[in-house]
């Protein structure tokens, strides 16, 4: 019999926070992420992701659309579209800094935000259908954030 090991990163962060602080309100989850330095918001528990123009240029190497096909055992076989879809692929003039936006803020997040996820894509929010899955604590999408200051 042939094993198969599955290996996924963490769902959970690693790291202690510096701050224990969640946002009650809807301004004060606006205020936070317009006015923390950076560094308040890393120990808030936000994860630096990358920059849009980064994450564009990544998207523009990747076709719109290729099926992967992958044999299944003791089942059919799946095909799976890993192309960029409606990623964007055209870079920001002036560059901004993607900030995932921690799991504990989940219901926090106020109804119709602009969210960018980690490829580019801009979603608004809606509690109970954006997902909620984390990857170190932090959401597949977060914030965008000037690179000046």
């Amino acid at each position: 019999m042939e094993h198969i090991k599955i290996t996924s990163s963490p769902v959970q962060r690693t790291w202690e926070l510096d701050f224990d602080y969640i946002p009650n309100t809807k301004e004060q989850f606006l205020s936070t992420i317009q006015n923390a330095p950076d560094e308040i918001l890393q120990g808030f528990g936000f994860c630096k992701w990358d920059t849009y123009n980064t994450i564009a240029r990544d998207n523009q190497k990747k076709p719109v659309e290729q099926m992967v096909n992958m044999k299944s055992i003791g089942g059919p076989d799946i095909s799976i579209n890993v192309g960029r879809g409606n990623s964007p692929t055209e870079e920001l003039e002036v560059d901004m800094q993607l900030w995932l936006i921690p799991g504990e803020w989940y219901n926090v997040i106020p109804e119709g935000f602009e969210l960018t996820t980690i490829t580019g894509e801009k979603h608004l929010f809606q509690r109970n259908r954006t997902d909620n899955d984390t990857r170190f604590g932090c959401l597949a999408f977060g914030i965008l954030r000037s690179i000046i200051k």
